[in-house]
C-alpha cells in the first residue's frame, strides 16, 4: 500500500508542476500525464 501511494504522490506533485511550469502548453500533455498516471 506505500509504494502505490508514493508513486501516486509523485505523480500528482510532477503533474502539478508541469502544469505550473507549463501552463502556456495546450492540455494533451497534461492528459497524456494523466493516463500515464492512472495507468501505473
Amino acid at each position: 500500500m506505500e509504494q502505490p501511494f508514493l508513486k501516486v504522490l509523485q505523480c500528482q506533485t510532477g503533474r502539478l508542476k508541469s502544469g505550473k511550469t507549463k501552463s502556456n502548453k495546450p492540455k494533451v500533455r497534461r492528459r497524456s500525464r494523466t493516463a500515464d498516471c492512472t495507468e501505473v
